[in-house]
């Protein structure tokens, strides 16, 4: 169905009235060709420079369909529809809940919203929630892949075991991505491994919105525990993997707009972590660090690259890291892919280095 076609579609069916429900995914698919390909923005001029290099996964449909924004006006005539026939479970007709609930997660990923719509299979179930390396039958994977490494931290200060799992599932996903790259043939379907890629994003999206005060019984294990600090940690950690998802295992062709969205966030919440946090919290120098320098590959060519730098410099000084080596095996305790990050990361280790040295040079001269 073209454009032209989708369009008098819509409008026929419309001008009928849609009562019947057997008619809806006819109109439904109508409108998403619309929502999808008939956005006042154009196309952008020249391909966006993505600064990560995100492994070959197979992506094409991700390509063409998040080229553009989505058309509000059409999305929410979609959702309007869905929400007046009693929801997307509704949706008996085959691969029309998956179809919607797939273009959701693109739109939110693109704006940087929770996704309306549970991930729908084309045969309508919802998916199971187990991990990827479950998902995808792997059972060799070393221990270390499945352990919480890095995000101790947030264990120790009572975030939700059900919140800090989804991080970890993030990098059972980069394991399997890192083997596939070296890999000779492909032990699972791409289409698993394609729904296994956007279920990561979808969890990661639905996580609890660290601004919401009613989010703490999400959010913490405990009421007590909710604390202003430990939300902006939090926040720190789901930009970071946010943005490391959106270009390396999710990557949009433009993704110049969540990128912005997700630097400020962690930007903000990096600054608002006091100079306490280095001294009383485990574990808080090594995490600012990784957040730094996922941020700081995100942040090429722009003017907060040189914030992350510092942020790097600071916890590679509270870490006592001495080399790149040292550096790499810390990052690696949280989510990390060398192919994707290790060439932009270690130009921002040697500008660390660099301000390193500047800063001992004007010490030692104050101190003459």
């Amino acid at each position: 169905m073209d454009i032209r076609a989708a369009r008098y579609k819509v409008i026929h069916l419309v001008r009928e009235g849609i009562t019947e429900e057997y008619r809806l995914p006819d109109l439904l698919s109508a409108i998403l060709i619309l929502a999808t390909t008939e956005s006042t923005s154009a196309l952008p001029s020249h391909k966006e420079i993505n600064p990560f290099t995100p492994p070959p996964l197979g992506s094409k449909w991700l390509e063409v369909y998040t080229q553009k924004p989505i058309s509000e006006v059409h999305w929410h005539a979609i959702e309007t529809l869905i929400r007046m026939h009693g929801g997307i479970h509704k949706l008996k007709t085959y691969g029309s809940a998956w179809q919607i609930s797939l273009t959701g997660l693109m739109r939110s990923t693109m704006i940087m919203t929770q996704p309306p719509y549970p991930l729908i299979s084309p045969e309508g179930y919802e998916y199971p929630d187990i991990s990827p390396l479950q998902y995808l039958g792997i059972q060799n994977a070393p221990a270390s892949v499945s352990a919480i490494g890095g995000f101790s931290l947030l264990q120790i200060e009572n975030i939700q075991s059900s919140v800090i799992k989804r991080f970890v599932e993030l990098r059972e996903f980069v394991f399997v991505s890192e083997n596939l790259a070296s890999a000779q043939s492909q032990p699972f379907h791409r289409d698993t491994l394609m729904d296994c890629r956007n279920l990561i994003q979808h969890r990661l999206l639905s996580l609890p919105d660290s601004s919401d005060p009613s989010s703490s019984d999400l959010l913490f294990v405990a009421p007590s525990a909710d604390n202003p600090q430990m939300r902006m940690i939090y926040e720190s950690c789901l930009s970071t993997a946010l943005l490391f998802s959106i270009h390396v295992i999710f990557p949009l062709p433009a993704p110049s707009i969540p990128r912005t969205i997700l630097l400020d966030r962690l930007l903000v919440a990096l600054s608002s972590v006091d100079i306490i946090a280095e001294i009383l919290l485990p574990g808080w120098s090594e995490m600012s660090l990784w957040c730094a320098f996922i941020g700081g590959i995100a942040a090429l060519n722009s003017e907060n690259r040189g914030f992350f730098v510092a942020k790097i410099k600071d916890a590679a000084l509270a870490c006592g890291l001495e080399s790149w080596e040292q550096t790499r095996a810390q990052l690696e305790r949280f989510i990390w892919l060398g192919l994707a990050c290790d060439a932009r990361a270690i130009e921002l280790w040697r500008e660390a280095c660099k301000l390193m040295q500047d800063t001992e040079g004007v010490m030692d001269e104050m101190e003459q």
